[in-house]
C-alpha cells in the first residue's frame, strides 16, 4: 500500500488570481507585479500566499486600485 500525502496548495498562481478576481491576464500581472500586492516569485513562478492574498482583499474591499 502506497502511503502518499496530498499536501493543501497554500499559494494561487496568477490563473487562480484571474479566476477569483474575472481579471484579464495583463491586468492579473500587473496587479503581481505591483508594490502592494503581496506576491513572491519561486524561480520564474509567480505565487501569492492565499491567507495574505485573502487579507490583500479585506484591505482593499470598497476601494479602487489603480494599477
Amino acid at each position: 500500500m502506497e502511503n502518499t500525502k496530498k499536501y493543501p496548495t497554500d499559494f494561487y498562481t496568477p490563473q487562480d488570481v484571474m479566476n477569483i478576481l474575472h481579471l484579464g491576464r495583463t491586468q492579473v500581472y500587473k496587479l503581481f507585479n505591483s508594490s502592494t500586492f503581496p506576491a513572491i516569485k519561486i524561480g520564474g513562478s509567480l505565487r501569492v500566499d492565499v491567507k495574505r492574498f485573502e487579507s490583500w482583499c479585506d484591505k482593499y474591499a470598497g476601494r479602487t486600485f489603480i494599477l
